[in-house]
């Protein structure tokens, strides 16, 4: 489910040399390979302390004109990096998708230095505020039958499976979800509420 509205784009320097290529995380394309793995993970119960990216990341973001407070923003984020997700037990949960059915996933694995600090934790934590204090109930891996465009390039490897991964969901003990998929050449994350509507805040609650 894509984000509503046009995007914009606050930026943050690169202050770090680590880049996707850097990243050690196994590539999920068969939707079972993905559900063993999540399984094995164990995320059911642990609680959301904060959401990071990496420091030469960009979030982009619904543009507003600052002085309308009154209205309502979705709540989405375009990635271009993996998006991070901290935990009260100090696990670090990194999970990227760039395209169709192609997933990245892992644990503890991105080191400390090259996730930032700043930016992410003025936009997506106040933007995903909702969720932060959340623990996971249980994770989805919806499918779809569509063979994906970037099998061309990895046909023997996509041939193996029945099922292509269309987004993942991770159930939150809230009643929301947060859903992360691929748009375009770029990751994005949506927070949906019980209904399967992606959620809205209102520009007051976002900036204060």
């Amino acid at each position: 489910m894509a984000g509503n509205g046009e995007r914009g784009s606050s930026g943050m320097e690169n202050k770090s040399r680590f880049t996707l290529e850097d990243w050690n995380a196994p590539v999920y394309i068969g939707a079972e390979e993905l559900r063993h793995a999540l399984v094995h993970m164990e995320l059911e119960n642990k609680v959301i302390h904060g959401f990071r990216l990496l420091d030469y990341s960009s979030v982009k973001l619904p543009e507003w004109d600052q002085t309308e407070e009154e209205v309502m923003i979705p709540v989405f984020a375009a990635l271009s990096s993996p998006m991070i997700v901290l935990f009260t037990d100090g696990t670090r949960l990194e999970m990227y998708m760039q395209d169709q059915s192609v997933f990245r996933l892992s644990v503890n694995s991105i080191s400390l230095e090259a996730i930032s600090e700043e930016v992410t934790f003025n936009t997506l934590d106040r933007l995903f505020a909702r969720a932060l204090g959340t623990s996971i109930v249980f994770t989805e891996v919806q499918v779809t039958e569509d063979f994906p465009e970037v099998a061309r390039d990895y046909a023997d490897e996509f041939k193996k499976h029945k099922e292509f991964i269309d987004s993942v969901l991770f159930c939150l003990d809230s009643g929301d979800a947060l859903e992360l998929y691929s748009w375009g050449q770029q990751g994005e994350v949506d927070l949906l509420n019980e209904n399967g509507e992606i959620t809205m805040i209102g520009m007051n609650e976002f900036l204060h």
